[in-house]
């Protein structure tokens, strides 16, 4: 799976591959925003692997600190696309079930 994240000017591209309960996680810099660059031709700024549990606390806790900080409006206004709190609260129900 492959997340992008704006950075202007450039890009953030997250690289994850689930390995059972576990997940390599691969960040990429790239100076071109929204750019067709392939993997291998952005910088490397980190590599490493964790339980897929920890990533998705430290998703779900980050998600809820940007809400809480923003609120929704906030959110809004900020980022000019709306919050995912449907998907934020379908984490944390999953994570509440564990």
């Amino acid at each position: 799976m492959r997340v992008s994240w704006v950075e202007e000017p450039g890009e953030f591209r997250w690289v994850l591959t689930a390995r059972g309960h576990s997940v390599d996680v691969w960040i990429l810099w790239f100076d071109e925003l929204w750019g067709k660059a392939e993997d291998a031709d952005g910088k490397e700024l980190l590599r490493a692997s964790c339980a897929m549990s920890s990533l998705v606390h430290a998703v779900a806790n980050g998600a809820q600190a940007v809400l809480d900080q923003h609120g929704v409006s906030g959110y809004q206004e900020l980022w000019e696309h709306d919050f995912p709190v449907e998907a934020l609260k379908e984490l944390q129900a999953l994570l509440a079930q564990r």
